[in-house]
C-alpha cells in the first residue's frame, strides 16, 4: 500500500508496560525503528495524576513498593531518582473494618491475638496452621479453598477477601492463588504450611536485610511515589521516547502480512511491523487481533472487573479519625458497598494541603459491576453514607475527584494458569507477535515494568538469532 510505514518493532498502548518495553528496546539498541501508538490522547493508562488546588489525585494506582527494584529502578533510569518519595512512616500502619468498626491489622503475633479482627475461635484456627497436616492439592485452586484449608473459614471471610478486594477487586471464589498469588502457593508447595513458609522468608529477609514479601498484614516494602504524584514517572517516560510516542491513533486492526505485521490506524497510512508488541488489555488485544478466531478466543476468556474511584478532600477539622496510615479494606460479609479507602496525604504529604486530608475510596469490582454505572451523586452517596461514621466526617468535601474504569483491573481466574500455556502455544505459530500488559502475569506497577523487561530480553534474542 503506497504510503505505508515500515519498522522494526511496533508497540501498541502506551500503558507503563507499554512504555517501559519501549524504553528498554530503545536504550538495548538506538539503531532499531519503534513506535509506540496510543489511541488515547495522553499516555500512560490508567497511571497519572491530577493535581488541584493543592491535592495530588491518582487516576490509578497510589505509588509503587520498593521491595522489588523494577519501578524504583526504571525511574532512576528516567533521571528521577531525586524526585522519588518515600511514603511516610505512618503508612505502615492499615486498618481493616469488621464489626462496623476499623481495628488495625496486626504486624506481629502478640497483636494478631490480641486482636479483635478475629474471634478467639478463629485465632486460635490460624495459630494451628503450622501444626496441621494438608493433602496434596491440584495445580490450580482458588483463593478461598486455599485460605479456608489453611486459616479457617472466618480468616478467609476476614482477613484474605479483604486483601483479594483491595488487590483485585475480585472474589476469592473465582480468583486462581497460583495465578493471582504465586507467592502464597509456593509457600505451600515448598513448606507444606503458610505459616511456616512466611516465618521461614522472614528469617531469609532479616538475614539479607531485605524486606519480607508480605502477606494479609499487607504488602513488605515501602511504597514510593513523587512530589506531583505518578504523572511525573508518565512525563518522564513519554519525554525519553520522543517521537517514537504517537498518541491520538487507534490501532484498528493487526494481520500478518508478507514482512511482518500490518497494522491498519485510523486516519493515517498502514504500518508493517517487523515484530509487535500488543501492550493492551485482553478485551482490546482480542479486537486488534478479531481476524485471528482462536487467539482472539482466547483472549476473551480473561476477565476483568470495573472500578469506580471517588477522591475527597476535607478540611481537617472535618474527619474526626486521625488517619494515622495507608487506609482501609472492607470485608465482603461487611456492612456497606466501598472495597476500601486510601488516605493517601497520610502516605504522602505533599499530595493534600497541610491543613486539609485527602481520602481515595473504591468500589465495584468483580462483585458489584453495577457501582461503575452510577451517577456522580450516586456514587457520592454511596461512598459518603459508608465513610461518615466510620472516619466522623461532618459536612461535606470542598474536592471531589471521580475516575470510572470499565473492565479496569484484569482478573485471573481459575483455569488461568491454562489459559496462559494455550496462549503461548498460539504465540509460537505467529512469528513475531508478543502480548504484554497487566492482564497476563501480574497487576501492579512492579510486575508491569519487570514484565516489560523480560520481553525486552526475549524480543532481543529473537532479532539476534533471526
Amino acid at each position: 500500500m503506497s504510503g505505508e510505514e515500515r519498522l522494526d518493532v511496533a508497540v501498541v498502548g502506551a500503558g507503563i508496560f507499554g512504555m517501559s518495553l519501549a524504553i528498554f528496546l530503545r536504550d538495548d539498541d538506538e539503531a532499531r525503528s519503534l513506535k509506540v501508538f496510543e489511541a488515547a490522547p495522553r499516555p500512560g493508562g490508567t497511571l497519572g495524576s491530577t493535581r488541584r488546588n493543592g491535592y495530588v489525585w491518582e487516576h490509578g494506582a497510589n505509588g509503587f513498593l520498593d521491595n522489588v527494584p523494577h519501578t524504583k529502578d526504571l525511574a532512576i533510569r528516567l533521571g528521577l531518582e531525586d524526585r522519588l518519595q518515600p511514603a511516610a512512616e505512618a503508612a505502615r500502619h492499615r486498618y481493616l473494618l469488621r464489626h462496623g468498626t476499623l481495628h488495625p491489622l496486626p504486624t506481629s503475633p502478640p497483636a494478631f491475638f490480641s486482636s479483635r479482627l478475629l474471634s478467639l475461635k478463629g485465632r486460635l484456627r490460624v495459630a494451628l496452621e503450622p501444626l496441621r497436616s494438608y493433602r496434596p492439592v491440584p495445580d490450580d485452586q482458588s483463593v478461598a479453598h486455599f485460605a479456608r484449608r489453611h486459616l479457617g473459614q472466618e480468616a478467609a471471610d476476614v482477613l484474605i477477601d479483604a486483601m483479594v478486594s483491595g488487590i483485585f477487586g475480585g472474589d476469592p471464589e473465582r480468583l486462581s492463588l497460583p495465578s493471582a498469588f504465586p507467592k502464597m502457593a509456593a509457600l505451600e508447595r515448598e513448606h507444606g504450611s503458610l505459616v511456616r513458609g512466611m516465618i521461614r522468608k522472614k528469617k531469609e529477609a532479616r538475614r539479607s536485610r531485605a524486606e519480607a514479601s508480605g502477606g494479609p498484614a499487607g504488602p513488605g516494602g515501602r511504597s514510593h511515589s513523587f512530589p506531583s504524584g505518578l504523572q511525573e514517572l508518565v512525563d518522564a517516560a513519554a519525554n525519553h521516547l520522543g517521537e517514537r510516542l504517537v498518541v491520538d491513533t487507534d490501532v484498528l486492526s493487526a494481520e500478518l502480512a508478507e514482512g511482518g505485521w500490518r497494522l491498519r490506524l485510523e486516519g493515517a497510512p498502514d504500518v508493517i511491523a517487523t515484530e509487535l508488541a500488543l501492550c493492551v488489555p485482553p478485551h482490546r488485544a482480542k479486537e486488534i487481533l478479531a481476524g485471528d478466531r482462536e487467539l482472539a478466543s482466547l483472549l476473551e476468556e480473561i476477565p476483568a472487573a470495573s472500578i469506580a474511584v471517588v477522591g475527597l478532600g476535607f478540611e481537617r477539622r472535618r474527619v474526626a479519625h486521625p488517619l494515622d496510615g495507608f487506609g482501609f479494606l472492607r470485608p465482603w460479609k461487611e456492612p456497606g458497598r466501598i472495597l476500601g479507602c486510601l488516605f493517601p496525604g497520610t502516605c504522602f504529604p505533599e499530595h493534600a494541603p497541610s491543613d486539609r486530608v485527602s481520602l481515595r475510596v473504591m468500589t465495584g469490582g468483580r462483585r458489584d459491576p453495577a457501582a461503575v454505572s452510577l451517577s456522580d451523586d450516586e456514587l457520592l452517596r454511596v461512598v459518603l453514607d459508608d465513610l461518615r461514621s466510620l472516619l466522623g466526617i461532618e459536612g461535606d468535601p470542598e474536592e471531589i475527584e471521580i475516575r470510572r474504569w470499565p473492565r479496569g483491573i484484569p482478573q485471573y481466574e481459575l483455569g488461568h494458569e491454562k489459559r496462559l500455556a494455550r496462549l503461548d502455544t498460539l504465540l509460537e505459530t505467529r512469528p513475531g507477535l508478543a502480548l504484554g500488559g497487566n492482564g497476563y502475569r501480574g497487576i501492579g506497577l512492579n510486575d508491569c515494568v519487570r514484565g516489560a523487561r523480560e520481553l525486552a530480553d526475549r524480543l532481543g534474542r529473537r532479532s539476534r538469532e533471526a
